[in-house]
């Protein structure tokens, strides 16, 4: 059978598309903090407008118990030189704003700014340079998103994604800084639908 071309391959539809499609690589566990190639992102008054709510609302929710505030300050900066980054956040904050007030003003601008998210989550994780710093947080802000559009669905496939980031990167409860700090938000995030689900987390207490 002949290769599909890149250009017909259908896009993914979520993150669980994404880390279970055979053509995603997948990073190495390498150090998390490799440096990322430079190619910062275009920023537009949407952008900063989305960027700004984010650190004024879901960012604080994101943030509850991090006293370092590590998603509203490491992220939103690390967003500024990653595009992966700054479409998770867009995606995310667009669709919680969307839920609240001016749902017609933001419905096609996060359903854009999802389908980017998962375009640029699928070329980082094919870097050789692709870190965990870049790659869990944005997973675990997709996720979030994803909760939030179809709350209905099995949420294992929501959060599969950053799990198997987790476990690649052996991410654990005492990693430092922003690794650190998106563990503890996967893992809330994990109990929190356990107890919602009345079923086991899908992170063993052991790890």
């Amino acid at each position: 059978m002949a290769a599909v071309d890149e250009q017909e391959r259908p896009s993914p539809a979520s993150t669980w598309e994404v880390f279970n499609n055979s053509i995603t690589p997948l990073p190495h566990a390498t150090s998390p903090k490799q440096p990322r190639p430079a190619s910062p992102p275009s920023l537009d008054g949407d952008k900063v407008a989305l960027i700004q709510e984010f650190q004024n609302g879901v960012g604080k929710w994101v943030d509850l118990f991090d006293d370092e505030l590590h998603f509203q300050r490491t992220v939103v900066k690390r967003a500024l030189e990653s595009p992966l980054l700054m479409y998770a956040i867009c995606a995310l904050t667009a669709r919680q704003v969307s839920m609240v007030d001016r749902a017609d003003l933001w419905k096609s601008a996060t359903v854009h700014y999802y389908a980017e998210s998962l375009h640029h989550l699928i070329t980082t994780l094919g870097l050789p340079t692709s870190c965990a710093e870049d790659t869990l947080p944005a997973t675990i802000l997709l996720s979030s998103y994803e909760l939030l559009v179809l709350p209905g669905l099995d949420h294992r496939r929501h959060v599969s994604g950053a799990l198997t980031l987790i476990k690649t990167y052996e991410c654990k409860a005492s990693s430092q800084g922003l690794v650190g700090a998106a563990f503890w938000v996967y893992a809330r995030q994990d109990l929190a639908m356990a107890l919602v689900h009345e079923c086991p987390t899908m992170l063993l207490p052991e790890e």
